[in-house]
């Protein structure tokens, strides 16, 4: 019995470092035998002499067996799920759908007795792993696992933004304290030398009167030594004419130091130096070098689920059903307007083209702002965020990001073509490449400017994306393109006479476009193979060339040739 309970706790399993368990049968018997395998229909471990007899019996010869490495993979709870029912101790047979239940025979006289939808448990497992069901189940795990590592992904890409932050303010500060410290030796110098040059010029003053004082001097010490000499060795006779003679000199010289005190030679130039206020206050007055803004953003994670997107391509909504509604007319943002988005705040975003600008528009109408751009031109823009926006430049070939908080560019990216219409898709900025075809660049990784699709792209031409799919309207091919992610041609639809402007979707895959020569929007169903004029010149009196469409708020924007805009509710459409 010693030996036995010593081989039981030696054997280990060595892949995966845990103790084996003891075979259930020999274990009765009181003669405990490491397993080699589990049977999951017995729920019984078995040794290598018990699995042998478990292969040939009948009553088990059909059971499948697993080997104890795989047992000990599978999780606390899936080796706890027996075939016995724990209260009747009886083998599960049947399966209550009502109930989402298991039985045993005594369960469905007992607790089931009543329920109608009971399928023999058999039928309910029969090939459940190749099932839809589980098939969905390990999809959703999948995606669930792509967008945690997303959501990691972005939150190290947030911190590495915030110590990138951290080191340019610091930098600022360090910059501007570098300024304010040059301008105060500018200033200080400044004064010092205005000092210096006062103090030379009393000094040149007082030196210059000095030399002329020492003349006088020494003129008046002749005087008074000769006077000495007289009064000791002349005769009175000659110290009366002599005395005449010096007292005639002497009064010319008692006239000049008169004159030094009246015409004020004497005045003390005294120096001094009033110094700023705002200097001598700057530590009181300003009690900060500045303040730490913290504001909140959305985050541009496009999370992963392919389950919503199915649904939502299987839903079935015919452009039919599709009608506009004017909720809001606008004015007056100037004749080249090409391009223009609906901001996840409500706010619209139009794009002048030149002079390149920005022109914010509140959720009333109303201008909030404009941003002036140093580009030479701006076409078409797209929102990263609610305070973020890419805009693409023809004439500079280049795409600006913009920060429309601080209403000044913060990246700009060459993309050494033309490049009109733009959009975001999956973490990458998508826009037409004159004469090049669709290319993407890279938010994420590295930056690159990689080809989606090779074709011969015209000026003006517009992209816009839904799910997997881009949908392109080029101007000259007077056709709206379907490509997916990859490159691949999906399908074309033509519409003759036609000079296309912007594009955008719906939530249900129809594609909206602007013409700009017939002053129609068209609204395509690629499924139905069939398309709709849903607005015209009759409705609001001008020719659109750009437009937005909003998903979350079923919306459309429009922006016209002569300058004015509208926003429309799209009804009927089953977006909800």
């Amino acid at each position: 019995m010693l030996q036995s309970v010593l081989s039981y706790f030696r054997f280990k399993n060595k892949e995966t470092d845990c103790y084996k368990s003891v075979c259930g049968i020999c274990d009765l018997r009181n003669l405990p035998k490491p397993s080699v395998v589990w049977c999951s229909e017995c729920y019984e471990h078995l040794c290598k002499t018990c699995v042998d007899h478990h292969k040939f019996s009948r009553a088990t010869k059909n059971h499948k067996t697993i080997t104890n490495v795989e047992y000990n993979k599978l999780s606390p709870f899936t080796k706890n799920i027996r075939p016995f029912c724990e209260e009747h101790e009886d083998k599960y047979q049947m399966y209550c759908q009502n109930h989402e239940s298991p039985c045993c025979r005594k369960c469905l006289l007992k607790d089931h007795r009543n329920c109608k939808d009971i399928h023999p448990l058999e039928n309910i497992v029969q090939n459940v792993k190749s099932s839809s069901a589980f098939e969905d189940l390990e999809k959703s795990l999948e995606e669930m696992m792509k967008n945690i590592t997303q959501i990691q992904e972005n939150r190290l890409r947030y911190l590495f933004s915030i110590q990138k932050s951290k080191v340019d303010i610091e930098n600022e500060i360090h910059h501007i304290r570098l300024q304010i410290n040059k301008h105060l030796d500018q200033v200080q110098n400044k004064l010092i030398m205005q000092l210096n040059t006062e103090e030379d010029k009393v000094a040149e003053e007082i030196e210059t009167f000095t030399e002329s004082l020492k003349g006088k001097e020494k003129e008046i010490g002749e005087l008074l030594t000769n006077v000495q000499h007289i009064k000791t060795c002349a005769s009175d006779l000659q110290v009366f004419l002599s005395m005449k003679q010096i007292e005639k000199t002497v009064v010319p010289c008692e006239q000049y130091i008169q004159s030094l005190f009246k015409d004020r030679t004497l005045e003390q130039t005294i120096i001094s130096c009033s110094i700023n206020n705002k200097i001598k206050k700057i530590s009181t007055r300003i009690q900060s070098f500045g303040k730490i803004n913290i504001s909140k953003k959305e985050c541009n994670i496009s999370l992963v689920n392919e389950r919503e997107k199915q649904a939502q391509i299987m839903v079935d909504v015919s452009i039919d059903n599709c009608t506009l509604k004017l909720i809001q007319k606008m004015n007056n943002f100037g004749s080249k307007v090409t391009g223009c988005t609906i901001l996840p705040s409500g706010k619209k975003l139009f794009c002048n083209f030149s002079p390149a600008r920005l022109i914010l528009v509140n959720i009333d109408g109303l201008i909030e702002k404009t941003i002036s751009l140093e580009t030479m031109s701006a076409f078409d823009v797209t929102h990263l965020d609610q305070d973020t926006v890419a805009v693409t430049s023809p004439v500079d070939s280049c795409i600006t990001i913009v920060d429309l908080c601080r209403q000044d560019a913060i990246r700009t990216f060459k993309t050494h073509e033309s490049c009109f219409g733009i959009t975001l898709h999956d973490g990458h900025l998508v826009f037409c490449a004159l004469n090049k075809g669709l290319q993407k660049l890279d938010l994420q990784n590295d930056n690159a400017i990689t080809n989606v699709v090779t074709f011969n792209c015209s000026d003006e031409s517009y992209v816009t994306s839904w799910h997997d799919q881009l949908y392109l309207a080029d101007a000259k091919m007077k056709a709206v393109v379907c490509y997916n992610t990859s490159g691949e041609f999906k399908w074309k639809f033509e519409l003759e006479e036609t000079i296309l402007g912007g594009i955008s979707v719906d939530c249900h895959g129809n594609v909206m476009v602007a013409s700009r020569n017939t002053s129609y929007i068209i609204l395509i169903s690629p499924k139905e193979a069939q398309y709709r004029h849903v607005l015209g010149w009759d409705d609001i009196q001008d020719s659109p060339l750009a437009i937005d469409y909003d998903k979350h708020t079923k919306s459309l924007l429009i922006s016209c040739i002569s300058g004015s805009a509208f926003l429309f509710i799209v009804e009927k459409n089953k977006c909800s």
